[in-house]
């Protein structure tokens, strides 16, 4: 054989290999990889569709309609997976069911839970677009708290009291239910109608417990959780309190003295008791006799009318006076009114404090001192642990005695140098600020957080 020859022959033998691998890739591919019958004439899928439900008013959906491919039987649209979606729940009667494709609902839809075996339904069958309904049952109602105070509702710091106790409310998640009355009967009263009314907590003082606590231990032997708060934590076991929450008020007359003493009073200092005080008020004044070391401590009852011109007297009578502390707020307008007429001022202190928006600097300047007497906090902390104990201790009943927590009060510090301290700018302060750029959220609700 030539040369010539042998060199096509080896052409030859290339092309037909070349031939032999094409057909049998052809072969492969037809035999492994051809698209069966159901999804030869797939269509590409179209985009979520608003959550308008009407496929119709989407122009996606026209698009999809008009397309050729997409409107075959074998390859059902997004508008008629709607419309078999529509029929469907018309034919079943179910209701609450979300008719259209609607953007992450439909997600959610086609995307199985990890590991369930499901395959996600595309868009083109019955149930897409539709959201399932979820089987969770709805929340139960807040249960109801009764609050019964014992206190005057037109002192200030039973005005603390209920304005707190409706905060207390939203914080904790309960229905407040919230009475005062100084009268014994009318507070029994309202424990046994929280009783009637199926209330399963009462929060109340312990005032006249001659009374109040019959009440409370028939309402505890019913189921009804109790928690109290304010004086008489020692009246808190018979009540059947599980927890009572009060200040502790040997610590407040501590907390005065050192007032005192910190701002240099040397000399006799004037305690106020007024009228109508719990018991417990009264031992503060006993308390400061007993710590503050710069003097000697007089304290005096004040009668229920013109506690002004009682104070003034006071001061008349004892010019020399160095220090006054007042166990009641109320009184600080008094107490402020009648100093300006002393021959001295004495140092003023008061246990409670008072809505400082409600004062002028010059006379806000006039309060050394607050101890702070936890109004806001007692029937906080008392309703919180009550709704604890209503939530996670069904066997509360069988509890003995009560948890007691007697707060020691902080000090909220006044005068020019404290926090009654004017704008530097020398300037009346906006509406709601109290001089130092914060507003109160005292007793009429205007002003914002309160920093005490």
């Amino acid at each position: 054989m030539s040369p010539k020859l042998g060199r096509w022959t080896g052409v030859g033998v290339v092309v037909a290999l070349i031939l032999v691998t094409t057909a049998l890739t052809t072969l492969v591919n037809q035999a492994f990889f051809a698209p069966t019958d159901a999804g030869a004439a797939a269509p590409p899928q179209v985009d979520s569709l608003p959550d308008s439900g009407h496929a119709e008013d989407d122009p996606r959906a026209v698009e999809a309609a008009a397309d050729p491919i997409a409107t075959e039987p074998s390859a059902p649209t997004a508008a008629s997976g709607l419309t078999a979606a529509a029929d469907a729940t018309a034919d079943s009667g179910e209701s609450g069911i979300a008719m259209g494709a609607a953007g992450d609902e439909e997600s959610d839809a086609m995307e199985p839970e990890p590991g369930s075996g499901e395959i996600a339904p595309s868009i083109g069958t019955a149930d897409a677009g539709r959201s399932h309904p979820s089987h969770t049952e709805s929340p139960e109602p807040a249960p109801t708290l009764c609050v019964v105070a014992d206190g005057d509702p037109e002192k200030l710091y039973w005005n603390f009291v209920e304005f707190h106790a409706e905060r207390a409310a939203d914080i904790v998640g309960v229905h407040l239910d919230y009475a005062t009355h100084p009268e014994a009967a009318a507070r029994v009263q309202a424990i046994e109608e929280c009783v009637r009314s199926g209330a399963p907590m009462i929060l109340a003082t312990l005032a006249d417990p001659q009374e109040i606590v019959p009440a409370m231990r028939a309402a505890a032997e019913l189921g009804v959780r109790i928690a109290s708060f304010g004086a008489g934590a020692e009246h808190a076991d018979d009540a059947g309190s599980l927890i009572h929450v009060s200040i502790d008020d040997a610590a407040a007359a501590r907390r005065a003295a050192d007032q005192f003493t910190s701002a240099g009073v040397s000399g006799a200092v004037l305690c106020l008791i007024p009228n109508g005080v719990e018991e417990a008020r009264r031992h503060i004044c006993d308390e400061l006799r007993l710590t503050f070391t710069g003097g000697a401590v007089d304290a005096h009852q004040l009668a229920a009318t013109d506690p002004g011109r009682q104070i003034e007297d006071l001061l008349a009578a004892a010019p020399q006076t160095a220090g006054l502390l007042v166990l009641e707020a109320d009184l600080l307008p008094h107490a402020i009114e009648a100093m300006a007429n002393a021959q001295i001022a004495p140092v003023l202190g008061s246990i409670g404090e008072f809505p400082l928006n409600k004062l002028p600097f010059d006379q806000r300047d006039q309060i050394a001192f607050t101890v702070m007497d936890l109004a806001r906090f007692e029937i906080l902390l008392a309703a919180a642990a009550l709704r604890l104990m209503h939530t996670y201790h069904p066997n509360a009943r069988f509890f003995e005695g009560a948890m007691i927590f007697e707060g020691q009060p902080n000090v909220h510090t006044g005068g020019p140098r404290g926090g009654h301290e004017r704008p530097g700018s020398g300037a009346e302060p906006p509406p709601g600020s109290d001089g130092h750029d914060h507003s109160h959220d005292h007793v009429d609700g205007e002003g914002g957080e309160d920093h005490h």
